[in-house]
């Protein structure tokens, strides 16, 4: 009997220190998903990635960029951003402008949100050249921002 219960008093250990580790865990990632979600964060973020991004994938930015509706929607609560986020945006799309052709791109962004991880999309319009980078979030607290890294997962697709 003293077997069987000592046996059964570790199985009941190993559960709620289990249990203890996945509830931190959890509170962990909601701390980081709504600190992430902060439209003023997001923007001033985004302001910060999108116009290098544009560039190295664009001839310098010699190119005409629209956006699809993911460009002025926050990544996390999928709603739009407000007017004075949504114009920051646009005014990094309306900096670039061209008259060659093949120099169409539409920019798009999607979030993965279990593993916080931000791709950015640029596909061009008149062919099929497709570019894809992938970041990493993670938060600043002390700055008030949010972080990235540059994952080594670039796509390129040309046709």
């Amino acid at each position: 009997m003293g077997k069987k219960r000592s046996f059964l008093i570790i199985i009941l250990s190993i559960i709620i220190i289990a249990a203890i580790i996945f509830i931190i865990f959890l509170s962990n990632k909601n701390n980081k998903l709504s600190f992430l979600s902060d439209d003023n964060r997001q923007v001033a973020f985004l302001k910060e990635i999108y116009p290098d991004f544009i560039s190295k994938n664009t001839n310098s930015g010699i190119a005409n960029v629209y956006a699809d509706d993911s460009y002025y929607t926050n990544f996390i609560t999928y709603t739009n951003y407000n007017y004075e986020n949504h114009e920051t945006l646009e005014n990094i799309l309306t900096s670039y402008s061209t008259e060659e052709d093949l120099k169409n791109y539409t920019i798009s962004t999607s979030f993965n949100i279990d593993t916080l991880t931000l791709s950015i999309t640029l596909d061009n319009n008149d062919i099929v050249d497709k570019t894809t980078y992938h970041y990493k979030l993670g938060i600043d607290k002390k700055n008030n921002k949010i972080t990235y890294k540059e994952l080594d997962l670039k796509e390129h697709v040309i046709e």
